[in-house]
């Protein structure tokens, strides 16, 4: 990464996204907006800090910035926020949900929080399946819907979530977007029925990795 110094305290000054929502809305016409951006929690660990001097106080100040964006974002009409949040950094420590919770506080949209194992380029960040240390960790998290890949990762975490709370939904992603190799539709319906071996047929969504 080519990371950005924090010299100052962090605020939201203008929009970022605007440009992005106001076309994709115009385009889609009836149809529902999608969003989806690097998260907070990833933005605090790969800055170099030279003003907070402290990793919480430099991620709360991030999330209150992206949470000022993400209510600019759903007056122009987005429906959906999905933010990326990588796994390499979940453990113990209770305060990375504030500061997802603080970046969706009071925000009129369908919040998805895709966990994240790697980059687009199919490097991986984490290399063995993470959910028994991610679930019910997870669960408090202020969302909608926590997304996970299944198909280049596999269904190991799967079962880990059999708990979800009632009030989320399970987002799968049976498409590997980081090969070229084109799935059978086979093997797409194998990941889907195993995925309502743990959570509800209705509580499930169908996307790519």
């Amino acid at each position: 990464f080519h990371a950005p110094a924090v010299v100052d305290d962090i605020d939201w000054v203008r929009p970022v996204y605007a440009p992005i929502a106001e076309a994709t809305r115009a385009a889609a016409g009836k149809r529902p907006v999608k969003i989806a951006v690097q998260g907070p929690l990833f933005a605090a660990f790969t800055v170099t800090d030279r003003h907070y001097g402290d990793p919480k106080t430099l991620a709360m100040a991030i999330a209150r910035a992206f949470n000022k964006e993400f209510k600019d974002l759903t007056a122009r009409g987005v429906d959906w926020i999905q933010i990326h949040e990588p796994l390499t950094y979940y453990g113990e420590e209770g305060w990375y949900l504030d500061v997802i919770n603080t970046a969706f506080d009071g925000v009129d949209a369908y919040k998805v929080w895709h966990i994240c194992y790697g980059n687009q380029g199919g490097n991986p960040g984490v290399d063995a399946p993470r959910g028994a240390d991610m679930f019910p960790f997870a669960f408090e998290a202020n969302v909608n819907q926590i997304h996970i890949e299944t198909m280049r990762r596999g269904t190991e975490d799967l079962p880990h979530l059999a708990k979800l709370p009632a009030h989320m939904d399970l987002g799968i992603g049976v498409i590997d977007v980081k090969s070229l190799v084109i799935e059978r539709p086979e093997a797409i319906a194998d990941r889907i029925v195993e995925a309502t071996r743990h959570i509800p047929a209705d509580r499930i969504s169908v996307s790519t990795d």
